[in-house]
């Protein structure tokens, strides 16, 4: 019989291989990226989407980075909207918005950016 925190342990195993293997391998998924931006946006919050990809481009070593994002997940910014409750992106720029770590947020903050985000959708 399964331990419910064996099987988290082995979520966690898992998900520091795949940060791993994208690191060494320039092996790209879903969970190593969120990883690695996590780690980035936590060391400098609020970083606009084009500089978050020049990080991600630096730190894995892999100059072919933006293509395979576009390819696998259809950009960066679209990636990063797709975890909603990891990021928080604002609507300041069409093309290259801010995007924020929600956990490092103050919550009256993120309170008050998503309150301006509905307003500009109005």
């Amino acid at each position: 019989m399964r331990n419910h925190s064996d099987e988290a342990g082995w979520q966690a195993l898992g998900a520091a291989l795949e940060y791993c293997a994208f690191l060494l391998e320039a092996k790209v998924t879903a969970t190593a990226l969120v990883a690695l931006t996590t780690e980035i946006l936590s060391q400098r919050p609020g970083l606009p989407v084009g500089e978050i990809g020049k990080h991600l481009q630096r730190n894995t070593a892999n100059p072919n980075l933006s293509s395979v994002l576009k390819e696998q997940f259809g950009g960066l910014k679209r990636f990063l909207a797709a975890y909603p409750h990891h990021f928080f992106l604002k609507h300041d720029h069409p093309f290259n918005p801010h995007c924020f770590l929600k956990a490092a947020m103050d919550p009256a903050e993120l309170a008050a950016a998503e309150a301006e985000r509905e307003r500009e959708r109005e």
